[in-house]
């Protein structure tokens, strides 16, 4: 089962210390506010809640909570990345999220600085940045890429040719 995306974790922190049945779409999200250390909420961030009429709620609530840290969610371990064409960030977020069943978006972290040149290969070693606005991460997370490219005999199975084709003539 894919980790959630930012919102839909602390929708499930929600309901799981409310015992609250909210849904995706109940909820309308304001801006994560990061709080000074010593705040007196003991905790990290603070997010404004308000009800979409979805819902069938009134009124607002301000929740605290501590973010997860991009180095924990992997449990300290190394993670690797095999790519073959890549064209953009969201291509290698793409690449994160089908390799370890994550839902980053590029509302949730960047790519620290590198060039995408075509063709690949990429730096060995990527750094995804979690942005201060995420509303579930923290930290930063260093990838390991590691070109995966594909044997020519993988795809060029048949050997034998049976010979050109003569072009099509336009008259």
């Amino acid at each position: 089962m894919a980790i959630k995306d930012s919102k839909g974790l602390v929708l499930e922190l929600i309901n799981t210390d409310n015992n609250t049945p909210y849904l995706d779409g109940w909820l309308n999200f304001g801006p994560v506010v990061v709080l000074p250390d010593g705040h007196e909420s003991l905790r990290e961030v603070s997010v404004y809640l308000t009800p979409t009429e979805l819902s069938h709620r009134k009124g607002e609530q301000t929740i605290f909570y501590n973010r997860l840290d991009l180095t924990q969610l992997f449990n300290e371990e190394e993670v690797v990345l095999q790519y073959g064409r890549v064209t953009s960030t969201q291509d290698v977020l793409d690449i994160l999220n089908t390799t370890y069943d994550t839902s980053f978006t590029e509302e949730d972290v960047m790519i620290g600085e590198f060039a995408i040149e075509v063709p690949v290969p990429l730096p060995d070693t990527l750094t995804f940045f979690a942005l201060a606005g995420s509303y579930a991460f923290k930290g930063s997370l260093s990838v390991t890429m590691e070109l995966d490219l594909i044997d020519l005999a993988d795809e060029i199975v048949i050997t034998r040719m049976n010979g050109l084709l003569y072009p099509v003539k336009p008259w």
